[in-house]
């Protein structure tokens, strides 16, 4: 059983996050080349097999996608706001 299925990110709307991505004309790549991640890392995050929160911060913060297609619990979101400057 792969984490996903385990509800690692299962909430995570990994489509939803590539149109953030595509308007802030970027990518996965783009976004693992700023902070200094792989890219691998980056798409498992973004399709929910992961949950590396310096990726969900960037995703977040950066890139200004929601925190509901993101999957994050309100607790996480908070958590995230006080580090808001850290990405």
């Amino acid at each position: 059983m792969n984490q996903a299925a385990s509800g690692t990110g299962i909430d995570r709307d990994a489509f939803a996050i590539r149109r953030c991505l595509k308007r802030a004309k970027t990518s996965m790549a783009g976004v693992a080349r700023k902070i200094e991640l792989s890219p691998q890392l980056v798409q498992q995050t973004v399709n929910g097999a992961r949950n590396n929160h310096k990726v969900l911060r960037y995703l977040l913060y950066v890139i200004e996608c929601p925190p509901s297609i993101l999957g994050l619990p309100k607790g996480l979101v908070n958590e995230f706001n006080k580090l808001k400057g850290k990405i």
